[in-house]
Formats: structure tokens, C-alpha cells, sequence
């Protein structure tokens, strides 16, 4: 598969709030990926991804990813993996193009695995 969808607009202001909650000690950026809590209320563990940010993206991508076999569900699935990505785009060591870029290349790593282990 050779997964590469348009670019989703930058979402400034979730970055801005996951960096805000970063350094007021609410929860620890690492890039370890056995976490997903949403970004914008309070929740104690590690974070990396929200809903917010999957849902942003998955809005960009819909009909590609419906294209390629994935539910919403199954998305939500894949982007923990990218989890670390996201941290480090808030915390400003990586970019936004960055970010996607990962997500897609995990799209075409893992989505036709993912995809049929989690089909019914």
C-alpha cells in the first residue's frame, strides 16, 4: 500500500493546551505508548495522543482510510503508535509535517494487519 493523503491543517491551539498541561504537571510526555487519554480534560497517566487530535485527523483522512479498510475504530487503534510522534510535536522536537508523516507510514505498516485482526 503506498498510503499519502493530503496534509491536515497544523491543530495550534490542541498543541498549545497539550504543552500548557505538560508543564503544569497534569500528566508526563514520554515515548512509551501504553496510554490514550484525551488531551483536553484533566486525566492523571501518560499522554500522548487525544481524541481530539484523531478525530482532526481522521476527519483529513476519512475517505482515504475508508478506501484502504479502516473503520474509525480501527484508526483510533493504529495512532497510539504514533503517540511518541505527537509529544514531541508539542513539546516543539518535531513538526507537524512529522507527525503525519508517521501516522501515514504507520497506515501502510500496520493498517492491512490491523485492519484484519480487528474485522470481524
Amino acid at each position: 500500500m503506498n498510503f499519502e493523503p493530503a496534509m491536515p491543517d497544523e491543530p495550534v491551539e490542541l498543541k498549545q493546551t497539550i504543552a500548557e498541561r505538560a508543564a503544569a504537571g497534569e500528566f508526563t510526555l514520554t515515548d512509551e505508548y501504553d496510554w490514550v487519554v484525551p488531551i483536553t480534560e484533566p486525566a492523571p497517566g501518560r499522554i500522548a495522543i487525544g481524541t481530539e487530535i484523531v478525530t482532526h485527523v481522521w476527519r483529513a483522512w476519512e475517505t482515504e482510510l475508508r478506501r484502504v479498510g479502516f473503520t474509525y475504530p480501527e484508526f483510533v487503534t493504529l495512532t497510539t503508535y504514533s503517540a511518541d510522534r505527537v509529544g514531541e510535536w508539542a513539546t516543539g522536537e518535531a513538526s507537524w509535517d512529522a507527525v503525519v508523516a508517521d501516522l501515514a507510514d504507520r497506515v501502510d505498516e500496520l493498517g492491512p494487519t490491523l485492519v484484519a485482526d480487528l474485522s470481524p
